[in-house]
């Protein structure tokens, strides 16, 4: 938890109730943020039970339109290429109804990953200034990807069923707000340092 914690709570008749939150997430919580593994979700155990015995599983559970989503992954993907062979990435799909554009992305995202794509599609929705159907076309023939094909899976209902399961499982873990990653099963929600994910990463493969 963030050291300015107690800096920001206001006083008045809401104090106790929001110091009990505090001193709950400090205990649930150290060091700089990466929560204790007692109480990892089933959903996320499933996914790590689904890796090689020397891999850290991290899930995702992003929205490409978030700017958090986007200001994370600007830490986390080099760190995430720096470990490429002893991590194991899962993204999942969770598209917030105010923005308008992050549900075509997602499932952009998931026809591309079907497609053997999946990780340049994301690193170009998360730097993309355009995320309609016209940018999306744009996006996905730079990567020279079918662009019919590709609009034809987006509006499929597999692509959207897919959706959906990610949804739920982001409802499964307990989500409260994108980004959330779990790195083996330490949980981070909001946008942390690469440092931060980097010593999580070590602390998973000291475990191996």
């Amino acid at each position: 938890m963030r050291s300015a914690l107690f800096s920001t709570l206001p006083f008045g008749p809401a104090a106790p109730r929001l110091l009990a939150r505090a001193f709950v997430a400090l205990a649930l919580c150290t060091g700089l943020g990466a929560c204790l593994e007692a109480s990892t979700p089933p959903v996320i155990d499933a996914e790590r039970a689904r890796s090689r015995p020397n891999e850290v599983t991290v899930v995702e559970f992003i929205d490409y339109q978030c700017p958090f989503c986007r200001a994370l992954d600007r830490e986390l993907s080099p760190v995430l290429q720096q470990y490429a062979g002893r991590v194991r990435v899962v993204r999942k799909q969770v598209p917030l109804h105010r923005h308008v554009h992050a549900r075509d992305a997602a499932k952009v995202e998931v026809c591309a990953e079907s497609a053997g794509r999946g990780q340049a599609m994301h690193a170009a929705l998360m730097s993309a200034p355009d995320l309609s159907v016209h940018g999306l076309t744009d996006i996905a023939g730079r990567l020279s990807l079918d662009t019919d094909k590709l609009l034809l899976c987006m509006r499929s209902r597999a692509a959207e069923t897919r959706v959906e399961a990610d949804e739920a499982q982001y409802q499964a873990a307990g989500g409260n707000g994108v980004p959330t990653v779990f790195i083996g099963s330490q949980r981070f929600e909001g946008v942390y340092s690469s440092d931060e994910l980097r010593d999580a990463i070590e602390t998973e493969l000291r475990k191996r």
